[in-house]
Order: structure tokens, then sequence, then C-alpha cells
């Protein structure tokens, strides 16, 4: 579940600074640290920002 203060920054960095800078700074704070080559595959691989986003708010 999405911690309502993470959600709240995430939203405010849409609005200010667009989706992508959102997602990552959103993945950048997270309390978990990242899997290398999750993150390596985020940085690398071409996706559409908007699922991705999708995928990353409805995480448990």
């Amino acid at each position: 579940m999405i911690e309502p203060q993470r959600l709240s920054q995430f939203t405010s960095d849409l609005v200010t600074r667009g989706l992508l800078y959102a997602i990552a700074n959103y993945r950048i704070h997270s309390p978990v640290p990242l899997e290398a080559e999750e993150d390596w595959k985020f940085w690398t691989q071409p996706r559409s920002a908007f699922r991705y986003a999708q995928k990353i708010l409805t995480m448990k």
C-alpha cells in the first residue's frame, strides 16, 4: 500500500515536474532498496511512462 506522504509527493512532482521525474523520484526515495536488475531495466528499456506509473502506484 502506498503511504499518503509518498503519494502526495508523487502527485506534487507529477504536476510540477512531469511524469518521468515523479516516477524516478518515487523510486529513489523508496523505503525498500531497489533491485539492481530491475533498476537497470527501468533506466535502459523503453516503456510507456503512464503504464509504469500505474504499476508502481498499485504495488502492495
